[in-house]
């Protein structure tokens, strides 16, 4: 929403500097290129462009950059507001854009999918064959190749956008959208994306009109941009009128306040929030170019309905004919909110795979595309202005109100003016009169004080809409019934009803403290001595400071260390000088760090040698066993003993249970000096154990329960969620042996599983031919029943799908590891074949490690006969080769 106010922002009050390497001087708007404009003698992107790749584009609505540069919209997509929209036809799905009459993960809505062996057709899933006119099955729905624009000749044979498929053959652009811009096929002429030229899209605020950018009806080209001289305060009732600042355009005129009839401000302007395009129910609500602002509300024209983000005539539009999404099948056109086979009479042009009446639609007007711009109608096939207005630099205006063209075209009023019955008329501000042809304020003219003709007095002046007599020269002001001086007088300082705060004094007009004194948060203060505005205001000074001369000082015999005073004869954090800080528990005495009285220094450290555990005594000397510092000597504390150097408590320690030494065992444990076993547990063969849970002592000590048992409250029982069958534990919801009962076995199929009490296939598999297959996996069952991996020898299923396995290519019906295989060694039908036994080795033939080529074979010459230490060493009958040497 920001990012959308900043960019209104630049569509109302300037333009844009482009960012060109080189910026091009100019004098005249045709010298500049990539759609810039001239501004101050140089070429700059107009308000509400910026430059994309050299040429200054519109980012709320062009597709190729929409939002931002670079950002393109899928194709045939649109880009309103700034954001990518689906193409017609099609809908957002999760992030996706998808075709619901033909999807299957999305058939007829989002997120309803098909069965596995049912195409999707028209919207519903069938499990019916393709019917006769829509022989083809393509992407889970029926079509006609020899008319389909998706699938034209074939399956996955799609036209580009704008072209049309005929006897199964992609045609070019129609004539009505002639040119071809990427993928789209386009009218340059009034395309506003494409306006003249391919990427060159009109701004906010325009339209594309016989291939150039022009303003919106109603606004006047400007230097400034396209503006509403009714209420543009640069641009106030003439281009280049700017307003005073403070002051406000209502009506073409600068006031200083807003008229009932427009009575909000909006960037300066005085508009009606409930009829404003620009500023629709609120400041900076802007209505995009085909919506009107009704009510405060951004609305449709009459007719028109909001299909897909954009304004849409469901009586001819061929995409959303009679409702959104409601998309006529190919070969078809929409004509009066129906989908028909031909145009009817009523509406006999065919424009864009809808059906019009050229005689009155306003945009195919005698012929496609051909739109009235300007506020004209469409009148028997003829552009024409409403009646008792008049054509003037393209727009529709009456002559007899227009200050732009007032009586005739070009004849402009001149600020304070206003066109009445052809004729320009003084039109004087809200708070004026017009008094003999001149407008006046009656609250200050002496000649017309309070009303036209009323003079004051020779010596009166007019305030306020009477006439005072003027005062004397010390007093020249009158307030009330008094002559007054308002550059001393306290009461009213500077004019009238101007009283000075509590303790300020009036002079020269302007309320002041008085001298030696500054205002600091609405208070005259002494700052040469106030804590919180010491040498100025809001100078606070910090704590233990005080304010003196204007400046923050210690107090004598105090020093200031880290921004704070502190006495560094007795400050532990600053003994003698700053940051000298007493360690080890020292104390800060006439400067100097030293131990409190009743502790000794141990190491560093003051401790108190009769009560500390690690200097029990003297240094060093420490506590062990858990005892304690006692007077200067380590003992135990009281209620335990002595047991080896360890304090113990005998009446519950484990390890030392009513004398030193006596250890419990058997999970017992000590209390009142015995062992015993816990409250809740029973001694069985020298063990403490919970009859109640234990499984080896369920209920009684050495009864232990079955294997896949438990024990609970002293029987041995099945889990919760768990039956007894067959002296064993099982759960009835998965146990394929024992499935919603005992003995129910899961054998019908192979793979099957036990689910919820019912014999059926595991999650992931598919009943196919009497198995529980993973169609995903399964060779004889990939991607749906009956389907096998064998068009090629090796062939793996992968994801539901026959495939080689990673790694391996297809050469002659089979699958192959080209780096391994000897018939396709590198590429296919390769044949590793130069010498015997060579082998594949990473797409290369070549021996075996360990041989070398002799003659036309590869051997080992360290056992071969025939070549043994090297080729061509023949050994003896009698004779092996060992090592390369024969024996």
């Amino acid at each position: 929403m920001l990012r959308w106010m900043i960019l209104l922002a630049s569509v109302m009050w300037g333009y844009v500097a482009c960012t060109a390497p080189n910026q091009q001087s100019c004098r005249y708007h045709s010298e500049c290129e990539g759609g810039r404009v001239c501004v101050g003698e140089v070429c700059v992107c107009p308000q509400g462009g910026e430059e994309c790749e050299g040429v200054c584009v519109n980012l709320l609505r062009n597709p190729a950059h929409c939002g931002a540069c670079g950002v393109a919209c899928e194709e045939g997509g649109t880009c309103e507001a700034g954001r990518c929209g689906c193409a017609v036809g099609k809908v957002d799905c999760s992030g996706r854009c998808v075709d619901l009459a033909v999807d299957t993960s999305h058939c007829g809505a989002c997120g309803k999918a098909c069965p596995a062996d049912q195409p999707c057709v028209g919207g519903a899933c069938t499990g019916q064959s393709c019917p006769t006119d829509r022989p083809l099955a393509c992407a889970g729905g029926c079509v006609e190749p020899q008319s389909d624009a998706a699938h034209c000749g074939g399956c996955g044979k799609a036209c580009g956008v704008g072209e049309r498929c005929v006897g199964g053959v992609c045609q070019g652009c129609p004539r009505d959208t002639p040119e071809r811009c990427g993928n789209d096929c386009v009218d340059l002429q009034s395309d506003g994306v494409h306006c003249g030229a391919c990427g060159r899209t009109c701004l906010p605020r325009q339209v594309c009109q016989e291939g150039r950018c022009a303003c919106l009806s109603g606004l006047e080209t400007c230097t400034t941009g396209c503006a509403d001289l009714q209420t543009d305060t640069k641009n106030c009732g003439a281009c280049g009128a700017a307003c005073a600042e403070g002051r406000f355009c209502a009506g073409g005129q600068c006031v200083s306040s807003c008229p009932d009839a427009t009575p909000t401000v909006c960037l300066g302007a005085c508009v009606d929030i409930k009829t404003d395009a620009a500023h629709c129910g609120s400041c900076g609500n802007a209505c995009s170019e085909d919506r009107r602002c009704v009510q405060g509300r951004c609305q449709c024209p009459t007719g028109q309905q909001a299909c897909a983000g954009r304004c849409i005539d469901i009586a001819n539009d061929r995409a959303h004919c009679g409702g959104c999404n409601n998309a006529c099948p190919q070969g078809s056109v929409c004509a009066l909110g129906q989908c028909q086979a031909e145009c009817p009479v009523g509406t006999p042009l065919l424009c864009l795979g809808g059906c019009v009446d050229p005689q009155t639609n306003p945009n195919h007007c005698g012929s496609c595309n051909k739109r009235c711009t300007g506020g004209q109608n469409c009148e028997q096939a003829v552009c024409r202005c409403p009646t008792g207005q008049t054509v003037c630099s393209g727009q529709c205006v009456l002559l007899s109100t227009d200050g732009r063209h007032c009586g005739v075209c070009g004849r402009a009023c001149q600020t304070g003016e206003r066109c009445r019955e052809g004729t320009c008329q003084a039109e004087c501000l809200s708070e004026q009169r017009l008094c003999s042809g001149q407008c006046i304020d009656p609250k200050t003219d002496a000649r017309h004080c309070g009303g036209c003709g009323l003079a004051c007095a020779s010596g009166e002046r007019c305030a306020d809409g009477k006439c005072v007599i003027n005062c004397p020269v010390g007093s020249p002001t009158i307030c009330g019934s008094s002559c007054v001086d308002t550059q001393t007088n306290t009461q009213h300082c500077g004019g009238c009803g101007r009283p000075c705060a509590l303790g300020l004094v009036c002079t020269k007009g302007v309320c002041s403290c008085p001298t030696g004194t500054m205002p600091c948060g609405g208070n005259c203060i002494n700052t040469q001595s106030d804590l919180r505005h010491c040498g100025g205001c809001n100078k606070p000074c910090q704590a233990s400071y005080i304010c003196q001369n204007g400046s923050c000082l210690c107090p004598s015999g105090m020093t200031a260390c880290s921004g704070v005073c502190v006495d560094t004869s007795a400050d532990a954090n600053h003994c003698s000088r700053c940051g000298n800080a007493c360690a080890g528990g020292k104390v800060c005495v006439s400067g100097y760090c030293r131990c409190p009285s009743g502790t000794s220094e141990c190491s560093g450290v003051c401790v108190d040698l009769s009560t500390d555990a690690s200097h029990c005594g003297s240094c060093g000397k420490a506590c062990a066993g858990g005892k304690i510092c006692s007077s200067r000597y380590c003992t135990c504390p009281s209620g335990t003993s002595d047991c080896s150097g360890i304090c113990a408590n005998l009446s519950n320690d484990a390890n030392h249970c009513g004398s030193c030494g006596k250890a419990c065992t058997g999970a017992k444990i000590c209390e009142n000096r015995y062992c015993k076993c816990a409250t809740g547990m029973t001694e069985c063969s020298g063990v403490c154990v919970n009859r109640s849970t234990d499984p080896n002592h369920c209920g009684a000590c050495n009864s232990p329960c079955r294997s896949t048992y438990s024990c609970s409250s002293g029987n041995c029982r099945c889990a919760t969620g768990m039956s007894e069958c067959s002296g064993a534990c099982v759960d009835l919801d998965t146990d394929k042996n024992n499935c919603g009962s005992c003995g129910s076995r899961c054998t019908q199929y192979i793979n099957q599983a036990c689910v919820s009490r019912r014999c059926t296939c595991a999650s992931g598999y598919t009943l196919c031919s009497n198995a529980c297959v993973d169609k995903n996996t399964d060779r004889l069952n990939c991607g749906y029943c009956g389907r096998q991996c064998d068009q090629y020898t090796n062939q793996i299923c992968d994801g539901g799908s026959c495939k080689c396995p990673s790694g391996y290519s297809v050469c002659s019906s089979a699958c192959v590891d080209k780096n391994t295989d000897r018939l396709n060694c590198g590429y296919c039908g390769h044949q590793c074949n130069q010498y015997t036994n060579q082998i594949c080795s990473g797409g290369s033939c070549k021996c075996p490690d360990g041989t070398k080529v002799c003659g036309s074979a590869c051997v080992n010459t360290n056992i071969d006969r025939s070549n043994c230490g090297y080729c061509g060493r023949q050994c003896s009958s009698s004779q092996f080769c060992q090592n390369g040497t024969c024996r």
